[in-house]
């Protein structure tokens, strides 16, 4: 996952948001958790040579206090959860959790 956030006081820019080397076939979720998010789902798939970009699915700033979550799943394999908590005029960083297959809620790896 490589990611790039521009921070201010109003909240976070998304500059760069990309997934790599993820197994093809894979699908991406971006969920933004909180009650001041602007959106609450969006879906992408992965290329066949294991990329996303998924800058485009967030073309609006994020307010503070939300949290931006990206799922990586793919049919019965353990899933990955990166968490970006967005605060005021700091840059998020990102938290990794597991997805076991057929769960619903992450846990540590």
């Amino acid at each position: 996952m490589a990611s790039v956030f521009r921070a201010s006081h109003k909240g976070v820019r998304v500059l760069r948001l990309r997934v790599r080397d993820a197994p093809a076939g894979a699908r991406v979720t971006i969920r933004c958790l909180g009650k001041r998010c602007r959106f609450e789902r969006r879906r992408s798939k992965v290329k066949a040579n294991g990329t996303a970009n998924l800058r485009r699915l967030v073309r609006r700033r994020l307010r503070p206090r939300t949290m931006l979550e990206v799922r990586i799943t793919a049919p019965s394999s353990i899933g990955k959860v990166v968490r970006y908590r967005i605060r005021r005029g700091r840059i998020p960083e990102g938290r990794t959790l597991c997805l076991p297959p057929q769960a619903k809620k992450p846990v540590r790896c």
